[in-house]
């Protein structure tokens, strides 16, 4: 019998300290346990190399890896927030019986020439949501980012009663922090604008409320559906869709290579278009049951009123998936919007679409209320045109955001400059000189603040004119950050489009973040403190490798 030559195989692997604990680190963000490295599995693997490093994999050390992980993210954004104009999204999710508030942050990015997206906060709410605790959150959250309130340009949310009064309390907050007189003063030609538009602008607001476009044509298609025959329908497909789900003919629709039939979530009217869809998918079959059996007898109108209504649901759902997508732009909602109106509007024989459409002009108003969105679409030069009836409101906010841009750069002009400032002790003799020495500087510095005041007006003014004389560009194909980056924008308004043009139309990013938390805020994992829930979310969420 012979001998069986074993061979041992040895990896010898290179590895620092560093670098062990960010693979630790990131193995809680992706769901392990802190239970995990103490176990004899991880042990075996390696608690030789944790040894070897220095490493101590107690739950308590594991804890304070993903802490310090933490604070190096939120520096990381810190640095790349500082001394922007920036937008806040916000929105409030119930898991495991324990409430949480999302807070992220979106802003341009110079590097990335586009906007981005990150994760300030998902803190836990034991309060009553109402609009000065929800309030409070944020406010301590830009605190502890180091983001001025009054560099908040907007706060998307929906339209909840509690988030609007959110939104109310933090603009009278950012206006209350600043000097109002010369908050007040614009940098604009009053030739240029109405009486009414240069009323509206003394008092503007300084941080605008945003509503959720996604959740607005969201109560649009559910007052469609309300409407009584549209309702009488819906409950009719439902009843077909319920009595196909039977075993028998579930089995009977998979033999004859048929997909299964859907039931809808009544408060969710995209399951309904797909409970429809599919039934318009399943009428041979249908058809084929009706014969011997009223339960599914449909009739050719019937037939006829649900494809209709397939019809108008698929063209919402379509927009509505266009919508939720990660880098929309205002410009980009606006055209989608109104595309969706205007196919809405053609169908003037059908009650819900009419009924959506009306609905959309309605909602329509409380969208354009909010003059970023108006501006922002106002700088994309694709679809310039959409804001015709609100020109003159977005040229003062353009005008607006110029001052607020200069406002910062002038801030941080000023922190880079030590003061020069001397402390002379004169005799009494000289008194009555150096008080005309300090009234000719005052003199001095008034004309300078008068010349810059001069300076600052003028090109703004006539680069908005040359924009609006500039032909709208029929290219669809590029993004309006492209467009806005070309070498042919104009320079000064390049700035201001490209903070307005970062504004968030929906909260879709607060969703995904919520999507994140059900995979780690599992059943398994329900106790979890809120700090180290939070410290794995603003890890996770905002891409450990992405930091870097």
């Amino acid at each position: 019998m012979g001998h069986v030559k074993i061979i041992t195989k040895r990896a010898t692997i290179s590895m620092d300290r560093e670098t062990f604990i960010r693979g630790i680190v990131q193995q809680v963000a992706d769901g392990a346990s802190l239970r995990f490295f103490s176990s004899k599995g991880f042990q075996i693997i390696a608690g030789g190399m944790a040894k070897k490093l220095d490493v101590s994999l107690c739950r308590e050390n594991i804890r304070k890896y993903v802490l310090e992980e933490e604070q190096r993210v939120i520096n990381e954004i810190k640095k790349a927030v500082r001394n922007k104009l920036v937008y806040i999204k916000m929105d409030g999710v119930r898991k495991h019986h324990r409430d949480f508030v999302g807070i992220n942050v979106q802003f341009y990015c110079n590097e990335k020439q586009s906007s981005v997206v990150k994760t300030l906060a998902c803190v836990e709410s034991k309060e009553r949501k109402t609009g000065e605790n929800l309030a409070d959150i944020v406010v301590n959250i830009l605190e502890k980012y180091g983001i001025k309130l009054t560099n908040v340009l907007a706060l998307v949310v929906d339209s909840a009663s509690n988030m609007t009064k959110t939104a109310n309390i933090l603009n009278t907050m950012s206006c209350q922090s600043e000097d109002l007189e010369n908050e007040q003063q614009e940098l604009t030609d009053p030739s240029s604008f109405t009486e009414e538009n240069l009323n509206e602008m003394s008092t503007r607001l300084n941080i605008h409320h945003q509503r959720c476009s996604v959740h607005l044509l969201q109560l649009c298609v559910k007052k469609g559906l309300e409407c009584s025959s549209s309702n009488q329908l819906v409950r009719h497909v439902r009843k077909i869709a319920t009595s196909m789900r039977r075993p028998k003919i579930m089995s009977s629709l998979d033999n004859d290579g048929y997909n299964r039939p859907k039931l809808d979530m009544e408060t969710r009217w995209g399951s309904t278009y797909k409970m429809i869809d599919r039934l318009c998918e399943l009428q041979p079959a249908i058809d084929k049951l009706a014969v011997g059996n009223d339960d599914f007898m449909v009739s050719e109108e019937n037939w006829r009123k649900i494809r209709h209504l397939k019809e108008v649901l698929s063209a919402a759902f379509v927009t509505t998936t266009r919508l939720e997508e990660e880098h929309l732009t205002p410009g980009d909602f606006v055209r989608e919007w109104a595309a969706l109106h205007h196919l809405l509007s053609t169908k003037t024989t059908c009650v819900v679409s009419s009924t959506i459409a009306g609905e959309m002009v309605r909602r329509k108003n409380l969208l354009f209320n909010n003059r970023i969105l108006v501006a922002a679409t106002f700088l994309d030069p694709r679809y310039r045109i959409l804001m015709k009836d609100y020109s003159s409101e977005a040229k003062a906010t353009v005008a607006n955001t110029y001052r607020r841009l200069q406002n910062i750069e002038q801030c941080e002009t000023d922190s880079t400059m030590s003061p020069d400032i001397s402390i002379v002790n004169s005799s009494s003799s000289d008194e009555q000189e150096t008080r005309d020495n300090f009234d000719s500087i005052l003199h001095q510095m008034e004309m300078t603040e008068n010349e810059r005041s001069h300076k600052m007006e003028s090109p703004i003014h006539h680069s908005i004119r040359n924009y609006e004389k500039q032909k709208p560009i029929r290219n669809k194909q590029n993004s309006v950050f492209e467009i806005i980056n070309d070498e042919k924008y104009d320079t000064i308004l390049r700035p201001i489009a490209q903070t307005l043009s970062a504004l968030p139309v929906t909260q879709v990013s607060c969703e995904r973040l919520f999507s994140l938390m059900t995979l780690i805020f599992s059943d398994w994992r329900s106790h979890m403190k809120p700090d180290l829930l939070q410290a794995i979310l603003i890890i996770k969420a905002n891409d450990l490798s992405k930091t870097d």
